[in-house]
């Protein structure tokens, strides 16, 4: 060991330099630095085999996994509407001096209501009534409220759909010829009709 002022040899349990007198501070031997051990990994066997996951098999979902609402859809393609021949009819309501025509009306709403899904409207019997009551004029209304019903429901099923035939309705309503737009309504509903077994 040597002093760091002079240069002189000392030992190594001296605190002073004997040459020059400068305090020596004993060092302690300093290591060397180890290199760190190299971390091997594990190479997969390419011959080993792991299982794999069944495509069939079901997993419990979480009771807190969100379920959304299912909700009931109309049934506008099976509706329950019958057919009904339009010749027959307008021969049926002048021979019955229009009990028959009556009929006819009162059913025709009821159709009219369900091709549409209108649940909150009067049923052919209310209609006739308020029809009767107020001369005619009811059923004017009924018309043209029949017509949007009836282009609402020809769309819903991708089937052409006339607009503006609430006008000719009622039109037609307004001069007696009532006869003529029960054809056109039961023409259309004919078309909609559940075909026979």
């Amino acid at each position: 060991m040597f002093c760091p002022n002079c240069g002189a040899q000392i030992s190594e349990n001296d605190k002073f330099c004997p040459g020059c007198g400068t305090a020596v501070a004993a060092s302690a031997p300093q290591s060397e630095p180890q290199p760190e051990p190299q971390q091997t990994y594990a190479q997969p066997d390419p011959q080993q085999t792991y299982a794999q996951p069944d495509p069939q098999q079901t997993y419990a979902q979480p009771e807190s996994a969100y379920v959304p609402p299912t909700y009931a859809q109309p049934q506008y393609f099976d509706c329950g509407v019958q057919a009904r021949d339009i010749a027959v009819a307008v021969i049926l309501s002048i021979v019955t001096c229009g009990i028959y025509g009556i009929f006819w009306f009162v059913k025709m709403v009821d159709d009219v209501n369900r091709v549409s899904n209108d649940q909150s409207a009067y049923s052919g019997g209310i209609t006739w009534l308020l029809s009767f009551i107020t001369g005619g004029i009811y059923g004017w209304y009924w018309y043209y409220q029949a017509a949007k019903k009836m282009r609402y429901a020809k769309q819903v099923r991708n089937m052409p759909a006339e607009d503006n035939t609430e006008i000719l309705y009622l039109i037609l309503a307004i001069f007696g010829f009532a006869i003529v737009d029960m054809c056109l309504i039961q023409a259309d509903l004919n078309k909609m009709a559940t075909p026979a077994a």
